[in-house]
């Protein structure tokens, strides 16, 4: 993850909810403020997310990584 990666990020992770694809994001910890989102897109109720579906996420430790990621 870095500059201008969230919206590929987000289709990926969009695309593997539905499909049940595996999403790998890397260096997540450049990209805190996708991080959150990502925790609001993983724990919406209303959405459905295909039971093969995985994410997997890759990072440097970071004092405000979100700890539900981990």
């Amino acid at each position: 993850m870095g500059e201008e990666q969230d919206i590929p990020a987000q289709k990926l992770i969009d695309a593997g909810m539905v499909s049940g694809e595996w999403a790998i994001l890397s260096n997540c910890h450049l990209s805190l403020d996708f991080m959150a989102k990502i925790e609001d897109i993983l724990t919406d109720k209303d959405r459905h997310i295909h039971p093969d579906f995985r994410l997997w996420i890759s990072c440097e430790p970071h004092k405000e990584f979100p700890l539900s990621l981990l």
